[in-house]
């Protein structure tokens, strides 16, 4: 995410209670001092590589990632060094000798303390946005995933998951934006294609 997406008044979720935007008269909260400086400037410097990297490929990139709604709450996660980051759902890029479900397991194990008890595949999300100059497209392939368990816990330091109510997910920062539209809604367990272009 860049910087003028970080600094942008979205609303942020924290313990399931939604903060409200920022007026436009608030104060943007300078950078902190010290280490945590450093890992900040790390952090966008590795996802600025990241994203240039992907854009140089100029081929669109394939993940696969799982929906989770366990008793009316959404799983998501974020980077854990950044709260004001957008969410995502779980997932991650297909790589040789994969499938998607291999792929959609291995990410949760890997991630998370919970293994994927079932997966049901919902839709392809064609995914168009802008980072910084470059233009990215992303094929994403959605599954509906029940997981062995409700107490997540993450297993890398630089991620948490959280659940997120869903009466109130409609309103949180997560991309894509139609994906979030979708569950928000409800209409994700009938769509088979979405479209998200850049804003």
């Amino acid at each position: 995410m860049s910087s003028v997406e970080k600094s942008a008044p979205a609303r942020r979720m924290q313990d399931s209670v939604i903060e409200p935007p920022l007026s436009s008269d608030a104060v943007v909260p300078r950078l902190p001092e010290g280490p945590h400086r450093v890992e900040i400037y790390d952090m966008d410097f590795k996802q600025d590589q990241f994203f240039e990297a992907v854009a140089s490929r100029k081929i669109p990139r394939i993940r696969v990632a799982g929906i989770v709604i366990v008793d009316e709450a959404v799983l998501v996660q974020q980077p854990a060094d950044d709260p004001h980051s957008c969410y995502a759902f779980i997932g991650g890029e297909y790589e040789v000798a994969d499938t998607f479900e291999t792929r959609l397991r291995a990410e949760f194990e890997e991630e998370t303390n919970a293994n994927v008890v079932d997966a049901q595949y919902l839709f392809c999300v064609e995914n168009h946005f802008r980072h910084k100059d470059n233009l990215i497209q992303q094929v994403e392939h959605y599954y509906l995933v029940k997981l062995d368990r409700r107490d997540i816990q993450s297993k890398e330091a630089h991620l948490r998951q959280l659940w997120i109510p869903l009466p109130q997910f409609g309103q949180i920062d997560l991309r894509p934006t139609a994906v979030r539209n979708a569950v928000a809604d409800g209409s994700y367990m009938t769509k088979r294609h979405i479209v998200q272009m850049p804003d």
